[in-house]
């Protein structure tokens, strides 16, 4: 598995598909899904205002970004209470998210993990986690772990953050998996 951490905004990213979460008693939208959100000119809200979409925990919805960011297809997951969010269940939430990828065959995707104030989790453990939760939906699956990519974008002032946890990973999973971890220089 390769983790990279980048600066660049979610929605310039280039993979086959970018993953933002989003909180079923958060309105508006904040984070990347405020900005993809506002990338497709509302649709998402209009899902939400409509009840077609919630937020609730795992929550899962594919919809094409119609060319308005550089990824061509991108996912909503719900990660239930804002107040409630944590370390187990934002585990939960990226396995759950990686088993969804591989079922569509996506191996190459961006996502963002929401954390600081005014969630109460902090950067670099929610990116361990993370990492390891995909490391759970991996080993269900045995041998894609040299072929999954994902980048997690982050604001410039976490970067060293969200590598300090991604390399925290890679030491917990050193018995389980190779992972590679980078930093996306942007300029």
């Amino acid at each position: 598995m390769e983790v990279i951490i980048s600066s660049e905004p979610m929605d310039r990213q280039e993979c086959q598909l970018v993953a933002a979460g989003f909180f079923e008693d958060e309105r508006p939208l904040r984070g990347p899904a405020g900005l993809l959100d506002w990338r497709l000119n509302g649709a998402i809200s209009r899902e939400i205002i409509n009840g077609r979409i919630t937020g609730r925990l795992k929550e899962t919805v594919i919809i094409p970004s119609n060319s308005r960011i550089q990824s061509p297809k991108i996912l909503l997951i719900g990660l239930g209470s804002a107040r409630r969010i944590s370390y187990p269940k934002l585990r939960e939430v990226s396995s759950h998210l990686l088993q969804t990828l591989l079922k569509i065959n996506i191996l190459d995707f961006c996502c963002s993990i929401p954390h600081s104030k005014p969630y109460p989790i902090e950067c670099s453990k929610a990116v361990e986690v993370w990492v390891e939760g995909l490391a759970d939906a991996l080993d269900l699956r045995g041998k894609l772990s040299g072929e999954v990519r994902m980048r997690i974008t982050e604001e410039d002032r976490f970067v060293d953050e969200a590598l300090l946890g991604a390399q925290t990973a890679k030491v917990v999973l050193k018995q389980r998996m190779r992972v590679k971890v980078k930093q996306e220089v942007t300029s």
